[in-house]
Order: structure tokens, then sequence, then C-alpha cells
């Protein structure tokens, strides 16, 4: 409701009114942040979460986090140095819980972090995935360290009412790792920054079984046929062309997992769309131009180019009614679906995705999208008509 009270009284508010407003909205997201954390904080305290493994590659997660906290720096000049090659070893491991842990972190660096930079790298040691995030912020006293990782903790009274928060992210955070088996730690010079390090297991497959251990989704989606929906796989080494049938929904799918993609167009093969699939925001933007499209079903978490950053360009080609674009992600908390719309999304659907839920988000949006074209042409056809008549 303050969200609504400024967007629709912005210009007659005092500037005091609007400030206090502000207030009012920061203060109702922080408590909505607490509320996540009190909550994983007593299901990790209750009992140990089950975890849902599965094999993947982090340098994705890295990109799509980072890009979500470029939105959250609150003109802070701070810069990212994501520092993950693509070719790093993939993890075995709970993904949502990873980008939790990501997260955190990496919020917990910009956060105390006035300007300079926030740094990102991975190493193989000891047959783990090491993770290291540092940052040039103000440090952590050797007495903080000690406490650091508990629950409720924060590095001072002062500096936890300024940023809100129960202290909680560092030790959801260590939990979620120690769960995993690896471990986290601290290192920090105050007045210098500080640097937090994670491990995680390395997958010890080859890429052929990491491929059949990720087929097995495919089972589990709901509606399996072998449908009318055609799929193009563009990329690098392949390249089919489907035949278009008229009034036939074009839909692009964006995804860095050629799995994700399979799963994707089994969900949708009971549908009729013409569909085709691409593995990065770069080969989508090429393909863009190269026909009209109905919708854009894209990844959030992908290296070199995120959603969010794929979606930013598109709307800088097509406005939000032009070409629809649908998130798939694998965060649902309520500042990282915003960062979605505010990159300028139509809609989301949070991962593991729901085929009954995908299906309806795709074939409502393009319906819309398809109507919005049927009347720009029926008004087009008027104006000879029109002219005429003069």
């Amino acid at each position: 409701m303050s969200k609504a009270v400024l967007e629709r009284e912005d210009r007659v508010l005092s500037d005091k009114s609007v400030k206090d407003l502000e207030t009012v909205l920061s203060v109702g997201r922080r408590m909505s942040l607490m509320l996540n954390d009190l909550l994983d904080v007593m299901s990790l305290k209750e009992n140990n979460p089950k975890l849902n493994l599965k094999t993947f590659s982090i340098q994705p997660i890295v990109s799509g986090v980072l890009d979500m906290l470029y939105v959250m720096r609150a003109g802070k000049q701070i810069q990212f140095i994501h520092q993950i090659p693509e070719n790093f070893p993939k993890k075995v491991a709970d993904e949502n819980r990873v980008i939790q842990i990501v997260f955190n972190l990496l919020h917990n660096a910009v956060k105390y972090t006035n300007e300079g930079e926030v740094t990102i790298v991975g190493h193989v040691k000891n047959g783990m995935a090491e993770i290291v995030i540092s940052d040039t912020g103000i440090g952590i006293d050797e007495d903080t360290i000690q406490r650091i990782f508990k629950p409720y903790e924060q590095g001072t009274l002062s500096k936890a009412m300024i940023e809100g928060g129960f202290g909680l992210g560092l030790s959801i955070s260590k939990r979620l790792v120690e769960l995993h088996g690896g471990t986290l730690q601290v290192h920090s010079v105050v007045g210098e920054g500080s640097e937090f390090t994670f491990t995680l297991p390395i997958s010890d497959l080859p890429e052929e079984e990491n491929a059949t251990e990720h087929e097995a989704l495919l089972s589990n989606v709901k509606g399996e046929s072998t449908g009318t929906a055609s799929a193009i796989l563009f990329d690098d080494r392949i390249e089919n062309h489907s035949i278009i049938e008229a009034n036939r929904p074009s839909v692009l799918v964006v995804d860095d997992d050629p799995v994700n993609l399979r799963v994707i167009e089994t969900i949708l093969s009971i549908e009729k769309y013409d569909l085709v699939t691409v593995t990065s925001g770069s080969k989508a933007l090429e393909i863009l131009m190269s026909r009209e499209w109905d919708l854009v079903i894209s990844d959030v978490m992908m290296p070199n180019m995120s959603g969010y950053e794929l979606v930013r360009a598109i709307r800088q080609q097509f406005s939000i009614t032009e070409l629809p674009v649908l998130l798939l992600t694998a965060r649902s908390r309520s500042q990282d679906i915003e960062n979605g719309f505010l990159s300028g999304a139509n809609d989301y659907v949070t991962k593991p995705v729901d085929a009954l839920e995908l299906r309806s988000r795709v074939k409502a949006l393009t319906d819309v999208r398809q109507s919005a074209q049927e009347r720009l042409r029926m008004e087009a056809a008027r104006f000879p008509l029109l002219q005429n008549s003069y």
C-alpha cells in the first residue's frame, strides 16, 4: 500500500512525506526478509532439510546473483569481479540452496562495502570446489569473527540498526554448506576487507553420466508425448528448421543447459507451438531479429549474459506488449521476482518447473500477444479505406 501511495501521489506529496513513506516501505521489505530468514533458521534447527542433489555448474548461478545485486547496490561505487571460468568443475549439491548461499555471502559483501571491489573466484583444492568471495569493505574484528556464524549476530548494534536484519544470513549459509559436506570460513582485516571461503563436493561422474542423470528429469514431466511442437536446437553444431504453421505461436527458449531445454520442449510438446531453443543470451539476440516471435522464455542464471540482462536488451527493441518475456527462476523471494519485473519481464515461473503452470502461463502470454497483433492488423487494414474516404 505504501508503494501504491508513493506512485499515485508522488507529485502532490511533500518531500518529507515521500521520505517517510519510503522509510515505511523499506522497513516492510526488511521485515519480509527477516521473516524468510527466521523460517529458514527454524527449519534448519528442527530437522535436516532434504537436499535435492543434482550436478550443475556454479558459474551461471554467480552471474545471475551478481545481476540481482546490481539493482541492490543503492548507488554504491562497487565493481563486481567474476573470475569463475565457464569450464569450472561441476558440483553435486542442491542448486536452490547454493543460490541462497552465494546470494547471502555476496549480499553481505555489498552491504558492508561502500566502495571498491567485490570479487568471486573458484579453485579446486583437496578434491573440493573452493569458492572465495572477497571485498574491500569495513572488515571484521577478531572478537566478531568468533561470533559471526552464530544466529542473531552482526558486527555492531549501530550497523545492525542502519542495515536492518537479524544477522541470520551467515548462520544459515554455514549450516547449508555443512549439510553438503563442505566448510565455510572467514578471514578479515579491519579497514581492509573480508574474505569468505566455502567448499562444495565436485561431481565425479563423467559428462556422459551427468547427462544421463539429468535426463531422468524428463521421465518426471507430466504430459510427455510426441505432440505437435517443432523444436530447433540452435547452437554452433546443430541447426534444424521446422515447418511453421499459420497462426502457430513462435516461442524462443533460452537456457545454457541443453537438458533444461529438453525438459521445456517435453512440457510444451502437447501444445501447438513453434519452438526454437538456444543456449545463450547472445545467441537469442542474434536470432530475435530473424523473424517475428510471440514469446521468449529465459532462464535467469546463465553465464556471460544473465536472464535479467537479456530482458533489458530485448526491451531496447520491443515493448512489453510487442514481445512478452517469461523468466524461469530458482528463487521465489519477493526481491528476486521484483528484479525480474524491473528488468522488463512479463511473468515468471519458479524452478523446478510445474508442467501445468508453465503451459498455462505460456498460453496466456502467447494468446494476449497474438490478440494484440490481430487488433493491429485490423486497424492497419482500415487505413486504406479511411484514406479513400477523403
